[in-house]
């Protein structure tokens, strides 16, 4: 499985304290195009965070 990390700022974050948060999404290909699938329960604080949690799905 592939993965992306997108940033978001918003103004009612999942955690509650701070308006910047990471969301890894699944990579999908639809008829030969590349898709974006968002799964909301991988929100993290940093950047940082959501790359570790790739990593240790490649692992």
């Amino acid at each position: 499985m592939t993965y992306k990390i997108q940033r978001f700022a918003n103004i009612t974050p999942p955690d509650g304290d701070d308006a910047v948060f990471f969301e890894v999404w699944d990579v999908i290909h639809v008829d030969g195009e590349e898709r974006l699938h968002r799964n909301h329960d991988r929100t993290f604080k940093t950047e940082a965070e959501a790359q570790a949690w790739i990593d240790k799905q490649d692992a």
